[in-house]
């Protein structure tokens, strides 16, 4: 027996060291890819967040996509997974560099292969209106989501089903208004019996947001008339 294998000996039994079931590591490297696997899945969500964001003023025509608020784009990423992302990215890497040949890697490699998985699964998961789910759940649970990020252009944009918005024009007469919806599209909208809930004047209003019945290829019937939110 060799000095080394002597003191490494010496070591174990001075220590009472003992084998370790493998269950338990099994379970303490699972935690590691969990995380990582969790950070993966919630940056996904965000990028698909990013994504509806972005097409629910695509829906407008790019009306007014130039002015497209930054706040209201970083505020469509969770706050949440930006401040927890190191951690999970330490712990991919973590559990990475303690697989067989995970020595062999990079950091940046490894987070590199996390945000590329990422931005791959929210492309996935806006395409499976993913994006659109989150911005519902967050926007009915979180008022101050929903003040300044929820911009719904796109559920205002179904007069077959009785929403219509967009810009008041003008009022041609007393009881018809012109309004030009965010696809560019011209209306004649019927406001004699709409219930109008706005502080200014129709068309000093801007966008405004109507409920009502379409009548006609370009013709509406407004039931309510609100300021576009």
């Amino acid at each position: 027996m060799t000095e080394l294998e002597k003191k490494v000996l010496e070591a174990i039994e001075s220590r009472k060291l003992v084998p370790r079931p493998y269950f338990l590591f099994f379970a303490w490297r699972s935690v590691f890819w969990g995380l990582a696997a969790l950070s993966i899945v919630l940056g996904a969500l965000s990028v698909a967040l990013l994504l509806f964001a972005i097409s629910d003023y695509y829906a407008t025509g790019w009306r007014v996509f130039d002015n497209l608020p930054l706040d209201y784009l970083i505020f469509s990423i969770p706050v949440f997974w930006l401040v927890s992302m190191p951690f999970f990215m330490a712990s991919a890497y973590y559990g990475v560099r303690r697989t067989r040949r995970g020595y062999r890697l990079r950091p940046a490699s490894i987070v590199g292969v996390c945000l590329a998985a990422s931005i791959g699964l929210g492309v996935l998961f806006h395409f499976l209106h993913a994006g659109r789910l989150v911005n519902d759940i967050l926007a009915a649970n979180f008022a101050s989501y929903r003040q300044q990020a929820d911009v719904p252009f796109d559920a205002w944009s179904r007069p077959d089903h009785g929403y219509l918005g967009g810009h008041a024009d003008k009022l041609i007469d007393s009881t018809t208004l012109r309004l030009t919806d965010f696809q560019h599209k011209v209306w004649t909208v019927d406001i004699s019996r709409a219930t109008v809930t706005l502080d200014n004047a129709i068309v000093d209003e801007g966008d405004v947001a109507i409920r009502g019945v379409r009548t006609g290829p370009s013709s509406f019937r407004a039931e309510t008339i609100e300021a576009f939110d």
